[in-house]
Order: C-alpha cells, then sequence, then structure tokens
C-alpha cells in the first residue's frame, strides 16, 4: 500500500512538472527567438559597417577605452524610460482582470508604450540618426510626440486628475523646454538637463500612478485611507 501510494505521488509530481514545461515552453521559445535575433542582428549590423562585432555587443566605454561614467547621465535616463514603461505595462496589464477599470488599464498601457518607445528614440537615436537616414526630417517626430501629447491629456484627464498629476506637468515642462532648447539654441548642458528632469519627473509620475491604480483596484481599503 505504502508503494502504490508513492508511486501515485509520483505520478502525480511528473504530472504537475510536465504541465508546468508545457505551460512554460511558448514564453521560452520567445526568449530563444528574440536572444538569437539580438545576437545575430548585431552580428548583421556590425558587418554591414565593416565593423568588429564588439563594437556592436560590447559596452561602449570598453569599446572606446573611456571612463566608466562616459554617457552616464544618458544611460541613466534610458532605465528610467524604461523602468516607467514596465511598471505601466505590468500595471495595465493587472488592471484588464480588474471590474470596472478598463479606462485606468488603457491609461497605464498607453504610458507604458509611450514611455516604452520614447526610450528606445531616446538610447537609439531614432530621431537623431536613423529616421534622417530614412529621409525623415527630425522635426517629424517631434511633432508626433505634441499631437500624442495632445491626445493623451484629454482622453484620460479623470485618470490623471486622481494620481499626482503635478509630477506630469514637471514632466512636460522638463520634457518641452529641452526641446525647445534643442530646436533654437546650442547648448547641450541646458537640453540635456531639462530633459533628465523632465524623464525623471516622467518616471516618478508613472510610478505613482501605477501604484495608486492598483491599490484603488485591488485593495480599495488602503486607498481610502
Amino acid at each position: 500500500m505504502r508503494g502504490l501510494t508513492i508511486g501515485r505521488r509520483a505520478q502525480t509530481g511528473i504530472a504537475e512538472a510536465w504541465d508546468a514545461v508545457r505551460r512554460a515552453l511558448p514564453a521560452a521559445l520567445l526568449c530563444t527567438v528574440l536572444g538569437t535575433a539580438g545576437v545575430l542582428g548585431s552580428r548583421a549590423l556590425a558587418h554591414a559597417y565593416g565593423m568588429d562585432n564588439a563594437y556592436a555587443v560590447r559596452d561602449p566605454a570598453a569599446i572606446t577605452d573611456a571612463l566608466w561614467f562616459v554617457g552616464i547621465q544618458s544611460t541613466v535616463g534610458g532605465l528610467l524610460w524604461f523602468c516607467g514603461a514596465a511598471v505601466c505595462l505590468f500595471g495595465g496589464t493587472l488592471l484588464r482582470r480588474a471590474p470596472d477599470a478598463r479606462r485606468e488599464a488603457g491609461f497605464l498601457l498607453a504610458s507604458g508604450l509611450f514611455s516604452l518607445w520614447l526610450g528606445l528614440d531616446d538610447v537609439f537615436m531614432f530621431h537623431d540618426e536613423l529616421l534622417p537616414l530614412a529621409g525623415i526630417p527630425e522635426a517629424v517626430p517631434y511633432a508626433l510626440y505634441l499631437v500624442l501629447g495632445a491626445l493623451y491629456v484629454p482622453r484620460f484627464w479623470r485618470v490623471i486628475l486622481r494620481t499626482k498629476c503635478l509630477l506630469l506637468v514637471g514632466a512636460g515642462v522638463g520634457l518641452g523646454t529641452s526641446l525647445i532648447i534643442d530646436q533654437f539654441f546650442d547648448s547641450h548642458f541646458f537640453e540635456d538637463g531639462t530633459k533628465f528632469y523632465g524623464i525623471v519627473f516622467w518616471a516618478a509620475y508613472l510610478w505613482d500612478a501605477a501604484a495608486t491604480l492598483l491599490i484603488e483596484a485591488f485593495a480599495p481599503d488602503r486607498a481610502t485611507r
């Protein structure tokens, strides 16, 4: 009898383990595909420009023998863009399962996607380098960002008022000032400085907004204290 019980437990354990593997398999395959695309894509990019692979896969400071803090403000800014995006996309995905929270979920998902794109643009210099190579003037993405911002606030203003919207205002002031300096003046210190302020305010706003909306949806008692 004891041996039969052990055998059944072993079968149950094997079945549960296989079920866990089966459920994780699509995600594992996706990660494998993305990792392979990143490795081979970096190699192909370096080859296309006639450069050593190291220029596409290693840290820029290591390749150029520069000091470790070279580009530190830009690097931290990119991390903040992506942190804000990750928090909002995660929070928006959770809120899609909450009752009567579709508008809040849409707000977080839209904010996360916007932050993700701005981070990619900032890190990989889409509007500075890549888009002009395709014949798209630098003013076009700037105009697109202004249009998206003009649509963002009216669409979600009720949700925004439930968050610490002063942080959003600070983000808009910092990023807007940076844009003006970039177009009409020549000062990397003030352009990148005001942009960094804007990114900090933006990341802080997204973090607080995601936390506030998640607490309201899943722990309303805590939200009212």
